[in-house]
């Protein structure tokens, strides 16, 4: 091969990855257009073309998606940023790779697994903040990978992770522990403090421009009882999975009582969801009623509600641990396909036009390829039917176990850009799991995301270490 033909390799490969990518997924943004849509997704589309935000779901989300419905009165538009900035990720980590040393059929690969992988298509054509969430956090990961393997002396690297872990956190209130993770990870590498400390900065710096400068500027309406879903299920489950009985102190327990009966606490519980105790049963409670944003702070039955809260976790650790637990396993055999909400429009169609929102029509579903559309809903339905098929493509269970098998191999080969690669994901994995008060597998697609070009940039920093040896050995 000459050497103009090496030179012009990595950047073919980048441009067609690219443009193999943007194929496939406009295929399915196509045959899904306007996009996935569940009722969140169209609060999200409401408050994008009314311009008015409230912080129940992030309003950076529906600001980007409010400049785009400028450009096209559709909610689709979300869709083709997310196939474009997904497309533009995978098609750089196989640039880099190949770049690295790895060979480019594995490269191809890997390409290929994204194109044809059902759940890549559908994801990229939902309109959820999990979506635009994920691809940055695989951004920032990848970025972390970097800096270390490479020990990246300039600064732009740096200020871009604190760029992205501002932004990842004005899209998920999860996003919160990337602000010191990439940080705190980086000093188990070669990398100089200094860099450490300036990226610290650039991230709180990025927090405080999109999360407080922004949102005043765009006048975010704070949202009541945000966290009082994962109040409501740690009740709940105190309630059932405490042994043998729940530790409660009479104040206590004449709060919880007084908004629920005990058995209703224990039979609406549910390890994977609290949206039976929350939206049926807190949200209708006449003192929760009565409340405003204005007022929240000063009622007092709110303020005994979540000191009672606290005082009972305390007293029950074992019940959240279970809770957890149980979270944790529904997380991971849970197969949760977006085809269930692409109808959604059509289901919740009388409520929504009952509510008179405005901009309704906008997405409603009108496939420009009917029979494409029929084709990949058979495609989903194949994909996630079977017992053994729908956990390999659509649950993360067996993911988790992928990702700790590379990450046990690289740590006994001491690549350690891939460990702070693969813990980086892993910890916000636990995060998430944590701090959720359900089990939807959106939550944790960002971890799927970042699965299949893990053994890429395995590869490539086992080659760069080969290299290294073999310079030292000829000197």
């Amino acid at each position: 091969m000459s050497g103009r033909s090496e030179r012009l390799t990595p950047n073919l490969v980048f441009v067609g990855s690219f443009v193999a990518l943007c194929a496939f997924w406009l295929l399915w943004w196509a045959a899904l257009y306007p996009g996935v849509l569940s009722p969140d997704s169209i609060d999200q589309w409401e408050q994008a073309r009314s311009f008015q935000f409230n912080s129940w779901h992030p309003y950076l989300y529906a600001l980007i998606l409010s400049g785009l419905g400028r450009l096209w009165n559709s909610p689709s538009t979300m869709g083709l940023l997310q196939v474009f900035v997904t497309a533009l990720l995978i098609s750089w980590i196989g640039r880099y790779a190949l770049v690295s040393g790895v060979r480019i059929r594995w490269v191809l690969l890997c390409v290929a697994v994204y194109a044809l992988h059902p759940q890549f298509g559908v994801y990229n054509s939902t309109i959820w903040k999990d979506v635009l969430f994920s691809t940055l956090l695989v951004a920032e990961a990848f970025l972390l990978y970097q800096v270390a393997a490479q020990r990246v002396e300039a600064w732009q690297p740096y200020v871009l992770l604190g760029v992205l872990a501002g932004v990842s956190v004005s899209l998920r209130v999860n996003g919160i522990i990337n602000l010191v993770l990439p940080a705190a990870l980086l000093l188990f590498s070669a990398v100089r403090r200094r860099w450490i400390v300036f990226m610290i900065v650039s991230a709180l710096l990025g927090q405080v421009f999109f999360g407080v400068l922004l949102s005043r500027a765009v006048h975010v309406v704070p949202a009541r009882f945000q966290m009082d879903q994962i109040r409501v299920k740690t009740v709940g489950a105190i309630y059932r999975l405490s042994r043998p009985a729940p530790s409660l102190s009479s104040e206590e327990a004449a709060v919880f009582e007084s908004m629920m009966s005990r058995d209703l606490w224990y039979s609406a519980y549910s390890p994977s969801y609290s949206n039976e105790l929350f939206f049926q049963h807190f949200l209708k409670l006449p003192e929760v009623q009565d409340l405003t944003v204005e007022n929240l702070n000063q009622s007092g039955f709110y303020a005994e509600w979540k000191r009672a809260v606290v005082g009972a976790a305390i007293r029950n650790p074992g019940a959240i641990v279970r809770d957890k637990y149980l979270q944790f396993l529904y997380f991971a055999i849970s197969r949760d396909v977006p085809l269930m909400n692409v109808n959604s429009v059509e289901i919740y169609g009388p409520k929504l036009r009952e509510q008179a929102y405005p901009y309704l029509s906008a997405v409603l579903p009108s496939p420009r390829i009917p029979r494409l559309r029929a084709w990949c809903i058979q495609v989903i339905d194949v994909s996630s039917g079977g017992l053994i098929l729908g956990q390999l493509l659509w649950a993360p269970g067996w993911g988790v176990i992928a990702y700790l098998a590379m990450l046990v191999y690289a740590a006994l080969k001491k690549y350690t850009a891939t460990v702070l690669y693969i813990s980086f994901v892993l910890l916000n994995v636990v995060f998430v799991i944590v701090i959720s008060p359900a089990s939807d597998y959106r939550f944790l697609y960002f971890a799927t995301l970042a699965l299949f070009v893990t053994p890429l940039l395995l590869a490539a920093e086992a080659q760069g270490i080969d290299r290294q040896v073999s310079a030292r050995s000829s000197q």
